[in-house]
């Protein structure tokens, strides 16, 4: 029963630090969208009109 239980244990922990790691992604991605707004997207979209 120990086994099992600590199977579980390590599987919750997996768990968690994966949904922790993905929304730490998420704000980060977001933060530089706010940040510097729909600039790079802009900027790609001119040098691609030039080429």
């Amino acid at each position: 029963m120990k086994g099992k239980i600590l199977v579980v244990a390590i599987v919750v922990v997996t768990i968690a630090i994966i949904i922790a790691i993905y929304f730490t992604m998420t704000a980060t991605f977001n933060k530089s969208i706010n940040e510097n707004g729909m600039e790079p997207v802009v900027e790609w979209v001119s040098e691609s009109d030039i080429n």
